[in-house]
C-alpha cells in the first residue's frame, strides 16, 4: 500500500463483537466458501459503496473494438500517456480526499504500465489526503472503512 495513507485506527478486539457465536461445526461440515468477486463485479461494489458515503467517482469504460478477422477486443480509448491509469479517481467535497484506485481480482495482476502510473501520482508523505492503492476483493472491510470515513479522513 501507499505512504501518504493516514494511520489505521486501532482495530477492536474480537471481545466487542456482539452477535451470537456460531454454532461449533460438526465433522463433515464444510465451511461457506468466500464469494469470488471479478474485477467488473468488484468495481460496482466499490462506486455503489462510495457514492453511498458522498464520493465523486470517474472510471472510464472500455469500447468494443472490432478488429482483425472480426475478433472482438475491449479497448479504453486513452490519449497521450493513458495506458495503465488507475480503474478509478475518486474525491470527496467534504473532507477533501483524492483516491486513485486500480481495482484488481484476488488473483489479477498489476501490469508494468499500471505500475508506473501507481508510481508517478504517489504523493508526499506529508500528504495524507491522497491515496494511490491496488484493491482487491479481499481488502473490502479495509476499502469500506476508507470510503465510509472510518479510517481517520473525517
Amino acid at each position: 500500500m501507499s505512504a501518504g495513507v493516514p494511520s489505521r485506527p486501532a482495530s477492536k478486539g474480537r471481545g466487542t463483537d456482539t452477535r451470537q457465536e456460531r454454532p461449533t461445526p460438526r465433522k463433515g461440515d464444510r465451511p461457506t466458501p468466500r464469494i469470488k468477486l471479478t474485477e467488473a463485479q468488484w468495481q460496482r461494489l466499490v462506486i455503489d459503496t462510495a457514492h453511498a458515503y458522498g464520493w465523486r467517482v470517474a472510471h472510464f469504460r472500455a469500447a468494443a473494438v472490432v478488429g482483425r478477422g472480426g475478433v472482438v477486443k475491449h479497448r479504453t480509448p486513452v490519449d497521450a500517456d493513458g495506458v495503465g491509469f488507475p480503474d478509478l479517481v475518486l474525491a470527496h467535497r467534504v473532507w477533501r480526499v483524492r483516491i486513485f484506485a486500480e481495482l484488481k481480482s484476488d488473483t489479477g495482476t498489476v501490469k508494468p504500465a499500471q505500475r508506473e502510473w501507481i508510481a508517478d501520482l504517489e504523493p508526499d508523505p506529508a500528504d495524507r489526503w491522497t491515496l494511490v492503492e491496488v484493491w482487491r476483493p479481499s481488502d473490502e472491510a479495509r476499502v469500506r472503512g476508507l470510503l465510509s470515513g472510518r479510517a481517520g479522513w473525517t
